[in-house]
């Protein structure tokens, strides 16, 4: 539905200025920009946009926010956004969402995004919270192959369906170029805790398609106990440990942008478990159309965690530009504005685009198959525990520890009995 068709009196708070915070590494972020021009007309409101690559972003948000002079943020969903949340960062968006005056509920058709996305903003609990961010974004995580070296080493990708055909293809996926090696491999190597979301991912798809509570994602039982001596835990880490033996040498302080980049740059045949975000950066440069798309199967199942920025206002911001800042919310997240910027990016969290031809026209044949195939059965990579960055590192301790040789089963039990001293 286009805008000029909602009940909403856009001029209302013309003449206020809004203060914006991005993270500059989002793909739907730079697409925006190109019409936040349109909003200005529309409204009569300044918006002043700043960006930050993310390790920059999630600093100022974390440490700085008592000092922040933004009055809308992107918002991350996971522990982080529980963070956010407990500390008052956040105001709740109920009060604008359902105020008649500021929302046309039938035009915006809250309904429309998916079910999910909005639950992963509601705190305390979905079950029993308010909304504190519009989900703005989402990436579910695949395994990234170059078409071409394949095709080169007459290696059939119809072969290798599963994960473990994949780990097995790694020895002989070493290519050496103009004198430099193209390493097989490339992933999140534990240089920050952005590894827990693939890593959960990978954890998912072993597990099949279950249900869990959403403040404890997997690590917990039905019974509140500690899941790490489930089996499942150890193979999924031995098989990350694997994968890093293919990678460049210094791989145990990779983090998400030096996997990306590595990838990127033509310095790894295949990239593991990252985001589908990072495609459309792909098919538009040096890679174009050399890569490919999957995500290998683990017991007959096809899965992923999924996990989403969203746009949230500062609790501290005035009354007035509180409003102001929910019409850019609610312009941002609109179907007319999602129906330009979605098929550009891969992304959009409202169901009728995610649905639509226009979606992935431009997308590849495979990547278009994948998200269409898990879009129903993904889950939220999702903690609501403020400490559990302090988990992650505990994580990555052990994955390291099982990548230079140590006993599996000895470094399971380590962590077992190392978070539940953290956490009990």
């Amino acid at each position: 539905m286009k805008i000029s068709s909602s009940n909403i009196n856009w001029k209302k708070f013309k003449g206020e200025e809004l203060n914006v915070l991005f993270n500059i590494n989002i793909p739907l972020s730079k697409e925006i920009v190109k019409y936040v021009n349109d909003f200005e007309r529309l409204t009569g409101i300044k918006v002043r946009l700043e960006f930050l690559p993310e390790n920059e972003y999630m600093q100022e948000i974390f440490l700085n926010f008592p000092y922040m002079e933004y009055d809308l943020i992107q918002v991350p969903m996971g522990h982080w956004g529980y963070i956010c949340y407990k500390k008052g960062i956040l105001d709740s968006l109920d009060e604008f969402l359902y105020n008649k005056s500021l929302t046309d509920l039938e035009w915006y058709d809250l309904k429309d995004f998916y079910e999910q996305f909005l639950h992963v903003f509601i705190y305390p609990e979905y079950k029993n919270g308010q909304i504190y961010a519009i989900p703005l974004t989402f990436e579910i995580y695949v395994l990234f192959y170059r078409k071409d070296i394949l095709n080169q080493k007459e290696i059939h990708v119809t072969n290798f369906t599963t994960l473990e055909t994949w780990l097995d293809l790694l020895p002989n996926l070493y290519v050496k170029k103009n004198g430099l090696f193209i390493y097989p491999a490339v992933i999140r190597g534990g240089g920050s805790t952005d590894i827990i979301d693939p890593l959960n991912s990978m954890l998912l798809q072993y597990l099949g398609n279950i249900n869990y509570d959403y403040k404890k994602y997997i690590y917990f039982d039905s019974n509140n106990r500690l899941n790490f001596n489930n089996p499942i835990f150890k193979e999924v880490f031995c098989n990350w440990a694997k994968i890093m033996k293919y990678c460049p040498p210094n791989i145990v302080n990779y983090t998400w942008y030096d996997a990306y980049k590595t990838f990127r740059k033509g310095e790894a045949v295949t990239y593991w478990y990252d985001a589908h975000l990072f495609a459309p950066l792909f098919e538009r440069f040096k890679l174009k159309g050399k890569v490919g798309y999957t995500i290998p199967l683990v017991n007959n199942n096809r899965n992923s965690a999924f996990w989403c920025w969203g746009l949230g206002i500062l609790k501290k911001t005035s009354p007035e530009k509180k409003k102001a800042a929910w019409l850019l919310i609610e312009w941002l997240t609109s179907k007319e504005v999602y129906n330009k910027v979605a098929p550009e990016t891969y992304t959009t969290t409202r169901t009728s685009i995610f649905n639509s031809k226009k979606f992935i026209k431009n997308m590849p044949q495979d990547l278009a198959f994948i998200l269409r195939d898990v879009f129903h059965r993904m889950k939220p990579s999702l903690v609501y525990y403020e400490d559990f960055d302090f988990i992650i590192f505990k994580i990555i301790n052990k994955i390291h520890k099982i990548f230079r040789g140590e006993n599996p089963d000895k470094v399971i039990d380590e962590l077992q009995k190392e978070v539940k001293d953290i956490y009990f």
